[in-house]
């Protein structure tokens, strides 16, 4: 095995008192880590980078791993409910990521990070993508039709 380079890290305060310090072992490796990266098919990039999409909506991730034969893994924070299986299609394991519109597993109002991991020969490459969930219209929705009866208005609620 290499041995590790060591990093210090000195931090004061402007006036001096104050002092900390850490170090840090490095061991500088030759393999390369896979390059990763997400692409959401489906949603709309806001000015944070995140991407807000429906909840009715399908959302539908592509990810990519330099290396071909690597083992993939999506994962999700905050924590979702992932027993209910059936909303998710594609499973947790391939280059593409489904979660089914209007599972309810997603909470609108939250921002979630989606990742993929992407392990091969003993690296591991990882990319994130931020998923905000669009609320939902409020209030009371009707339908009216022009119609000849009362006021020539027909409405439902």
């Amino acid at each position: 095995a290499d041995d590790p380079y060591e990093f210090t890290v000195t931090a004061r305060s402007t006036l001096g008192q104050a002092r900390a310090a850490v170090t840090i072992p490095v061991v500088i490796v030759e393999e390369t880590v896979p390059a990763v990266s997400i692409s959401p098919r489906t949603g709309t990039l806001q000015a944070d980078a995140s991407f807000k999409v429906n909840e009715q909506d399908d959302l539908v991730l592509d990810g990519s791993c330099s290396s071909s034969s690597a083992t993939l893994q999506w994962s999700v924070n905050p924590a979702i409910d992932v027993g209910e299986t059936s909303a998710f299609p594609l499973g947790f394991d391939g280059l593409v990521f489904k979660l089914l519109g209007g599972s309810g597993i997603l909470r609108e109002d939250v921002v979630y990070t989606f990742s993929l991991t992407c392990s091969s020969g003993g690296t591991v490459g990882r990319a994130e993508i931020l998923i905000y969930v669009n609320p939902g219209p409020r209030g009371e929705c009707q339908a009216c039709r022009v119609g000849t009866q009362g006021n020539g208005r027909a409405c439902d609620t």
